[in-house]
């Protein structure tokens, strides 16, 4: 066998995957997502914004779009603009959402 698709087989085998409805690979287990949507809202709360590698190093989220999604569609009213400084994405919570929203 090829070590390549050896080394992706172990890979793929050590990490949290999940398959979705949908059948496709899922690499974060919904609790993980509840825990770091919950730490990047709260972050929100206190500081009001943080940028894509703040995230990554600050609350541990590797993809942060994805969070900032789900809080969107929980009624957050979240801005995105680009920080020249750090040369990433930048979210600033602009509204107090989730009015009586539920967590699923």
């Amino acid at each position: 066998m090829d070590s390549k698709k050896e080394a992706a087989a172990l890979a793929g085998a050590c990490r949290d995957e999940v398959i979705g409805s949908a059948g496709v690979r899922d690499y974060c287990p919904p609790a993980r997502k509840v825990r770091q949507r919950d730490r990047l809202l709260n972050y929100l709360l206190k500081v009001g914004s943080i940028t894509t590698a703040e995230a990554r190093t600050i609350l541990k989220i590797m993809s942060p779009a994805s969070r900032v999604l789900e809080l969107r569609q929980r009624g957050w009213l979240i801005l995105e603009r680009f920080d020249k400084q750090q040369g990433c994405g930048r979210y600033i919570l602009a509204s107090d959402g989730e009015q009586g929203g539920s967590d699923a």
